[in-house]
């Protein structure tokens, strides 16, 4: 006879010990069933109560710190605006600030070629947009102001005069050039290449010389055979590339107060590309200034969007490279800016351009003009309201 519970035949040949019983009753399939049952319900029991209690427990923990141009300006968390753009303008008023806007510059008219910068492959890339920011404040260093406020240059009393901005960009790869750019008499707003060789060191050179500073952002221009340079900005890369590379950009030197685009005609004109690297901008403090190198540039109107300071460019330089045509232009600098109380300029480190801007900067105050530098003019257009604003908030 068998044992109760037990299969018959179990007890042959001395199979029916003590241990060989509990484990057969053990293994009966309708228990296992059951003790599978069991213990997935208390791991799921356990689960829930860590997920209830997960938040009671850690908290949310503010971040300490002034808050970025303002709670609107500031934004929503930077790495869910890579993926969310904010809201765009109204398309009425889009057309009114394009309406506003002066023709192209003739991005794609001939000019002298660059010197050959790094190539891409030379710079590597940090994968975590923003690394190295201070976590006691939105901006770089932890401090108080944002970069656009605490790096400005401070501007001459204009005593009633009209106020003219001339920014030369392209700065750092033709050192020669560059090196002369930096003599001539301040505040200039002197833009340099990201990707120029020991733009640090060049950078900190202008800053000693009483210049505001810019980083020029190369940017994707409509016409492909032109290549902007390494670590460019592209409309079809995808936002946490492109806040990558902007971040590359801005830190490969300091005490600069805000970037301008290089090229740019197509990367500027595109509503989604300057949404996914404005919040970064914002976060950063930094100010935006439009080349305007396409008609159709959205870059102002985004910018604004994020509560980023921002301004555009009023005449170009040099887009004919005669000292004659530079001539013409300055002359038109100095017209746009009796008209509108200021205006600012862009050119380059060329040699007609350079050979034009020394003796007019020097009868510049008996033409009964000021030259600032680039802040004092986002201050003008901002307004009194803003401004004060601003400074509340900081």
């Amino acid at each position: 006879m068998a044992a109760p519970g037990l299969r018959p035949g179990l007890e042959r040949d001395g199979e029916a010990t003590p241990a060989r019983r509990l484990a057969y009753r053990l293994t009966r399939p309708g228990r296992l069933v059951r003790m599978a049952l069991a213990i997935g319900s208390l791991f799921v029991i356990g689960v829930s109560w860590g997920l209830i209690l997960a938040p009671v427990t850690l908290g949310a923990r503010p971040v300490a710190g002034p808050t970025p141009l303002g709670a609107a300006a500031h934004g929503p968390n930077p790495a869910l605006s890579l993926v969310i753009p904010p809201p765009r303008p109204a398309a009425s008023d889009t057309a009114s600030m394009l309406a506003a806007l002066s023709p192209p510059s003739g991005e794609g008219a001939a000019r002298p070629r660059k010197p050959a910068g790094p190539t891409e492959e030379h710079w590597t890339l940090s994968a975590v947009p923003g690394a190295g920011m201070a976590a006691s404040s939105g901006w770089p260093d932890g401090a108080g102001l944002p970069p656009w406020r605490r790096y400005a240059v401070a501007p001459p009393s204009a005593r009633g005069r009209a106020m003219v901005a001339v920014v030369l960009d392209d700065l750092g790869l033709d050192r020669p050039h560059t090196a002369r750019a930096v003599a001539l008499p301040g505040p200039l707003t002197l833009s340099f290449m990201s990707y120029a060789p020991d733009v640090r060191g060049q950078a900190a050179a202008a800053r000693a010389r009483g210049h505001e500073l810019l980083v020029h952002v190369p940017m994707e221009p409509v016409d492909h055979h032109q290549h902007p340079g390494p670590k460019a900005l592209y409309v079809d890369l995808n936002p946490v590339e492109l806040v990558g590379r902007l971040n590359w950009a801005l830190n490969q030197f300091d005490g600069f107060v805000g970037l301008n685009n290089h090229m740019g005609s197509r990367f500027t004109a595109s509503p989604q590309a300057m949404a996914a690297i404005m919040p970064e901008i914002a976060r950063r403090g930094l100010l935006y200034l439009d080349s305007r190198t396409a008609m159709r540039s959205v870059a102002g109107a985004v910018a604004a969007a994020h509560g980023v300071p921002q301004v555009g460019r009023d005449v170009f330089l040099d887009d004919v490279d005669t000292r004659s045509a530079v001539r013409g232009q300055l002359a038109q600098l100095e017209a746009v800016a009796r008209r509108q109380g200021h205006a600012i300029a862009i050119g380059h480190p060329r040699a007609a351009t350079l050979a034009e801007l020394e003796p007019w900067l020097a009868r510049l105050e008996r033409n009964g003009l000021v030259l600032v530098p680039l802040t004092a003019i986002v201050r003008a257009r901002r307004g009194p309201t803003t401004e004060m604003t601003a400074m509340a908030g900081n």
